[in-house]
C-alpha cells in the first residue's frame, strides 16, 4: 500500500514533527509513505524545525515553503498538487491537521479496510482527543433519502431555503437527527441545549460573544435595525452550526 499524508503548518512545527513521526512509525517496513508539509510563512526557527524533519526522512517528507500565508484549505491544495506531480503512484491520501497522532497500527488498519474505498471516495476516521473524547464522526448513520431531498431543495433555491428554515423552526423533527443529542457546540467549547442547527448563535451566551476589539473593550451586541429598514440575511447553510454527538 502506498498512502500519503498532507498537512499545513503555521508556527507550530513541533506538532507537525510528532504527526509525521507517528505516521512513519505506523508504516514500519511494509508501507511506502509520502508526506507533503505545506508551511504558511512561519518564522525562521519554525522553518528550521521543518527542514530538520525533511532531513530526518529524506525522500519521504516533501516541504513546501509558501512565501505568503495562503490559508488552510488553499495550503492543503498546494500539497495535494505537489503529491500528484511527484508521486503519481500514491493510492490513498490522508488529509488532516498537523496536530494528529497516528496509532501504531494506522497503516495496517487502513489496509484491512481497503474495501471501504471501493464504496466511498472519502472515509472519515474516528478522531479521539488526548482526554478520550470522540470528535468525529459527528453522526453515526447516513442521511435518509427524505433528508437528502431536503438538502437538495435547500441549496437549490433561495426562497425555498427561507421556507425550509421557517418550517424547521416549527417542526423540529423536520431537521433533528435521531442519532445525536440536541446540542450545538459554541466557540468556547461549551454546549447549548435545545437549539436548532438552523439557528444563529445566541447573544445571551457569554462565551459566544465576539472577541474584544483592539482597544481591549468587548464588542457590543449589534443594535437591531429600525423596523422597515431591516437587512435581509441569507439563510445559514445546514452545516453552518455543526451539531455534535456527545458521549
Amino acid at each position: 500500500m502506498k498512502p500519503a499524508y498532507v498537512c499545513t503548518n503555521f508556527n507550530n512545527s513541533h506538532f507537525t514533527v510528532d504527526a509525521v513521526r507517528s505516521l512513519m512509525a505506523s508504516a514500519g517496513g511494509t508501507h511506502t509513505l509520502h508526506v507533503a508539509v505545506v508551511d504558511n510563512q512561519s518564522t525562521r526557527p519554525q522553518v528550521e524545525t521543518l527542514l530538520a524533519l525533511a532531513a530526518e526522512f529524506p525522500g519521504v517528507v516533501d516541504l513546501l515553503l509558501n512565501e505568503h500565508n495562503v490559508g488552510y484549505f488553499p495550503g492543503l491544495n498546494c500539497g495535494i498538487r505537489r503529491l500528484r506531480e511527484r508521486c503519481p503512484e500514491v493510492q490513498y491520501l490522508v488529509i488532516g491537521n498537523n496536530d494528529l497522532l497516528f496509532p501504531f497500527d494506522f497503516c495496517d488498519a487502513v489496509q484491512r479496510q481497503l474495501s471501504l474505498f471501493e464504496q466511498h471516495a472519502v472515509v472519515s476516521p474516528d478522531i479521539i482527543t488526548l482526554d478520550g473524547k470522540h470528535q468525529n464522526p459527528h453522526v453515526i448513520n447516513t442521511i435518509s433519502r427524505k433528508r437528502e431531498l431536503v438538502y437538495d431543495l435547500y441549496y437549490a433555491n433561495y426562497q425555498l431555503a427561507l421556507a425550509i428554515r421557517w418550517a424547521a423552526g416549527l417542526m423540529r423533527s423536520f431537521t433533528d437527527r435521531s442519532d445525536k443529542r440536541d446540542f450545538v457546540i459554541c466557540c468556547a467549547g461549551k454546549t447549548a441545549p435545545n437549539r436548532s442547527p438552523f439557528s444563529a448563535p445566541c447573544w445571551k451566551c457569554t462565551p459566544c460573544l465576539p472577541p474584544t476589539s483592539g482597544t481591549g473593550s468587548p464588542r457590543q451586541k449589534p443594535k437591531a435595525e429600525p423596523k422597515g429598514k431591516q437587512k435581509v440575511k441569507s439563510p445559514l447553510p445546514l452545516n453552518s452550526i455543526m451539531s455534535k454527538k456527545l458521549d
